[in-house]
């Protein structure tokens, strides 16, 4: 079995061919990963797994890197391995395993994010990007900034799923935001970063206006037809049977076209419209040999 992965790191699937180095930095990588795994030290080995991705983008090795983490209680490496295998070319084979991981550690990590120009950043006494928000554990931390000789410090706490902004110098640190849920599904986090397709309300009260009219027409036709009919039973010529006739498909065209109104909106604003975080509704289509009905269940 290593044989084969270090057989599918070699080809790559970054895209680019891997230097000699990088293959034999990736291999000893993965080699490293894979006596750690026999130790059953499964954050090692996660550790020795995401290194060989790193250099040599492979998704066996994600995939050893996933498994082991999800043993392991390394949540920062968690999360990262889990967005790095949304952004792996094999995603699709690698996404059960990633909400895995995100499942197990939701709710243990956060972010810290710097913004500055020409500052240095270390959190935790490591150096880290600026501009990037970093994965970290739930609690306190330390985050240091330099710049022109300067140095300032933050003592930080960072809550679950919260993302802590750091604007130097002199501002106080501050939540950005925060979201439900720090790592979503792939599937999840595409249905928030993605434009809504819902339709607006105002199809459903259209819809609503229309089946009215057409309901107080069905109405005034029903009622012709019964003064006809009336007609008919006190004189029933054929003159009259005629104009009963006319007036009684009218009347049934009519109710077809409002209960046709009806059920359509009564779809639109169960399944298509999008009422909003603040107004939502529960809807219940039924349908049975006697017709269908829909049930409406408002939440605000």
């Amino acid at each position: 079995m290593v044989t084969t992965l270090l057989g599918v790191m070699a080809s790559g699937s970054s895209g680019h061919a891997p230097t000699s180095d990088q293959i034999d930095q990736a291999r000893a990588a993965f080699e490293q990963g894979v006596e750690a795994q026999k130790r059953q030290d499964w954050a090692e080995a996660a550790r020795h797994f995401a290194r060989a991705d790193e250099v040599v983008a492979d998704p066996a090795a994600l995939e050893a890197a996933l498994v082991a983490v999800i043993q392991s209680d390394d949540a920062v490496l968690g999360v990262e391995l889990a967005a790095r295998a949304d952004r792996n070319p094999y995603r699709d084979k690698l996404s059960m395993l990633a909400d895995r991981t995100r499942q197990r550690f939701d709710g243990r990590v956060g972010r810290i994010v710097v913004h500055c120009d020409r500052c240095t950043v270390s959190i935790d006494g490591a150096t880290t990007r600026r501009g990037v928000a970093q994965w970290v554990t739930t609690g306190a931390h330390r985050v240091a900034l330099g710049v022109d000789g300067k140095t300032e410090h933050h003592q930080v706490h960072v809550e679950p799923t919260a993302i802590v902004t750091i604007l130097p110098f002199g501002t106080r640190p501050e939540v950005l935001a925060k979201p439900t849920s720090a790592a979503p599904t792939r599937r999840g986090a595409e249905q928030q970063d993605g434009p809504t397709d819902g339709l607006s309300p105002a199809f459903f009260w259209v819809g609503l206006a229309l089946t009215g009219a057409a309901g107080g027409g069905t109405i005034a036709l029903a009622l012709d037809t019964k003064s006809k009919h009336d007609a008919f039973a006190e004189a029933p010529t054929e003159e009259a049977s005629i104009a009963g006739q006319n007036a009684e498909t009218r009347t049934n065209v009519a109710f077809a076209i409002t209960a046709g109104l009806g059920m359509t909106t009564a779809i639109v604003g169960l399944f298509a419209v999008d009422w909003g975080e603040d107004e939502q509704v529960d809807g219940t289509l039924l349908v049975t040999p006697g017709g269908a009905r829909a049930f409406a269940t408002y939440r605000f």
